[in-house]
């Protein structure tokens, strides 16, 4: 079935050849590319967004996003999961062999009578030459109050000559391989997303599987406690579960852990109080240890009336088939001398593992004062650390100089940071930054150079990949993504460009 899916998705790309065959070329920081979207399906002119990038060790690209479908009436904001797909040609081109849908909203897997279901989020990873998705399928409207939701995943692959195949467990075309689902009819199992949107992360796990077995690790919350207004009380349970194919295309699946039985949640959302719909947000790196990896999560909780933005950063490891946590350290406000409300958001993690080298890794998160005093920086800050992992705990290192040029008169968002070889000379966070005095929105790396040189009116929300080639002229390779409006009122739209 796997195979006979690949053949298909191959015709599916020949027949719109010409209006989906387009190439990439090495430009950063020159004018990005837009990402063709899936053809038929859906309208000419939805928007994408919320994008994420990955490489393989073959230097094929893929990026994973979800699309608007307006044209759905009375299901809410419905959206689907489509992928593009580059295979590397040499002399630093890329062909874009197609896009397809992984996640369609065409099916209902848990059977509750709804013709229609969101999918939204991914998650991109390479593994080896190989790129595993992952995305939540998420059930609203009326009686789905706490939005019952389903983990689905896929495995690709690009063969040499640009054909694509898609192992899905052998499900149809737009289902993903269940990784968790909600239990409706015996209510054995509950899966519940409402606030959090169920918002998973994968890392490929460094193993002893072999070469014709890869395994990577999810992470995802379940909400667990729901307020009665937008700034109550929230809980989540934070679970992880491996997914692994082998050389004959066989999907499987671990079994579910909870790595957090109550993460809270509590208070508003945001500086400006509106309803932000993820919480939670984990993010994993891999780690050159065997099975291990770092974690980072968002929670926050009332202190004397005002906000507690926290973010977490832990290491875990799979020892005897148990998932150990063996240091955590959390990113907040001080007790003492006297308390500093302050927002903590959007934690991203960023690592390259070589083997034999000591864990190591990049944190970068989104910190605000949402109650400035006159005087005080009431702008979105980008905090930008270092980690290490010395076997015993972790320790951060929090320049006295910022790493992050942070200023008062705009507002940076979404950071994304990036490890690359030493001495490579390339950026290690990228940030979009809003001024708070005029109409400015872009992208722009630690050094404030802006990543998109095209006619725009806004760009927004980077993901970023890197990878090493030595054998190549140019070996240090970055694919980056970014949301970019033309003018106002045009579709938000997902662009890519490689450096």
């Amino acid at each position: 079935m796997s195979g006979l899916l690949g053949l298909l998705l191959v015709g599916a790309f020949a027949a719109d050849a010409t209006a989906q065959h387009q190439g990439l070329i090495r430009t950063i920081p020159g004018p990005f590319q837009e990402v063709p979207l899936a053809p038929a399906a859906g309208p000419h002119d939805r928007e994408s967004d919320h994008a994420t990038v990955a490489m393989n060790r073959r230097r094929d690209i893929v990026v994973a996003f979800h699309s608007s479908r307006p044209d759905v009436l009375g299901q809410g904001n419905m959206k689907q999961v489509e992928v593009a797909l580059y295979t590397w040609q040499g002399d630093d081109y890329w062909d874009h062999a197609g896009t397809i849908v992984l996640g369609s909203i065409d099916h209902d897997p848990l059977g509750l009578g709804v013709p229609k279901v969101k999918c939204e989020r991914p998650d991109v990873v390479a593994v080896d030459n190989r790129f595993f998705v992952v995305w939540t399928r998420r059930y609203q409207g009326a009686g789905f109050e706490r939005e019952p939701a389903v983990l689905e995943s896929a495995w690709l692959e690009i063969d040499g000559g640009g054909a694509v195949t898609v192992q899905n467990g052998g499900l149809p075309s737009g289902m993903g391989f269940p990784l968790d689902g909600h239990d409706a009819t015996h209510g054995l199992h509950d899966f519940w997303v409402r606030d959090c949107a169920g918002v998973p992360d994968a890392v490929a796990l460094t193993n002893q599987m072999g070469t014709d077995r890869h395994e990577v690790a999810v992470l995802y919350p379940h909400q667990t406690s729901f307020p009665q207004d937008a700034a109550g009380a929230r809980a989540f349970e934070l679970r992880a579960v491996t997914a692994s194919l082998d050389a004959q295309g066989v999907v499987t699946r671990g079994t579910i852990h909870r790595l957090h039985d109550a993460i809270p949640f509590d208070g508003p959302m945001s500086p400006d109080l509106s309803v932000v719909p993820g919480l939670i947000l984990p993010d994993a790196v891999p780690s050159p240890e065997q099975d291990a990896f770092w974690l980072a999560f968002e929670w926050q909780t009332m202190e004397a009336g005002s906000e507690h933005g926290r973010v977490q950063v832990e290491y875990w490891q799979r020892l005897s088939g148990a998932w150990v946590r063996h240091d955590s350290v959390g990113f907040r406000s001080l007790p003492m001398p006297f308390f500093k409300s302050r927002l903590r958001r959007r934690p991203n993690l960023a690592a390259q593992p070589a083997p034999g080298t000591r864990p190591q890794a990049f944190l970068a998160f989104n910190k605000v004062n949402p109650a400035p005093q006159p005087g005080e920086d009431g702008s979105v800050n980008v905090v930008l650390s270092r980690l290490l992992f010395d076997g015993n705990g972790i320790t951060t290192t929090l320049d006295q100089d910022p790493l992050w040029p942070n200023h008062p008169d705009h507002d940076d968002g979404k950071p994304v940071p990036m490890v690359t070889r030493p001495g490579s000379g390339l950026p290690s966070c990228f940030a979009g930054r809003a001024s708070r005095i005029g109409q400015g929105r872009d992208v722009i790396s630690e050094d404030g150079t802006a990543m998109d040189t095209g006619v725009h009116a806004m760009v927004a929300r980077p993901a970023a990949a890197y990878r090493f080639h030595p054998e190549s002229n140019r070996p240090d390779y970055v694919v980056l993504t970014l949301e970019k409006r033309l003018v106002p009122g045009s579709p938000l739209r997902v662009w890519v460009g490689v450096h």
